[in-house]
C-alpha cells in the first residue's frame, strides 16, 4: 500500500515536472509591460490548472488506497472465516469417528 502511494506521488511529481519544463518562456514577450501582464496571467492560469490536477491525482490516490484497504479487510475476514470453517470440519470429523 505504501509503495503504491509513494509510486503515485512520484508519478504526480513527474507529470508536474514535465508540464513545467514543456512550457517555454518567451524572452521577447518579456520586453513590454502588456506582454508581461499577459504572461503573468497565463502562468497563473497554468499554476491554477496544475494545482487542480494535483488535487485530482491526490484524491484518486486516496480513493485507490481506501479501496485497497477495504479489499485487504475483506480478504482478512474471509481467511478468518475459512479457519473457523476448517476447525468446525475437524470437530465434525472427530464426532463422526466417535459415532462409528
Amino acid at each position: 500500500m505504501r509503495k503504491f502511494i509513494k509510486f503515485s506521488s512520484l508519478v504526480i511529481l513527474v507529470v508536474i515536472s514535465l508540464i513545467y519544463v514543456s512550457t517555454p518562456v518567451n524572452s521577447a514577450a518579456k520586453k513590454s509591460k502588456g506582454s508581461i501582464d499577459s504572461q503573468i496571467a497565463e502562468e497563473e492560469k497554468k499554476r491554477s490548472d496544475l494545482s487542480k490536477q494535483v488535487e485530482k491525482y491526490k484524491k484518486q490516490v486516496q480513493d485507490m488506497g481506501n479501496q485497497v484497504e477495504s479489499l485487504l479487510t475483506k480478504v482478512n475476514t474471509l481467511q478468518q472465516d475459512e479457519s473457523v470453517a476448517r476447525q468446525e470440519l475437524t470437530v465434525l470429523e472427530l464426532q463422526n469417528k466417535k459415532i462409528q
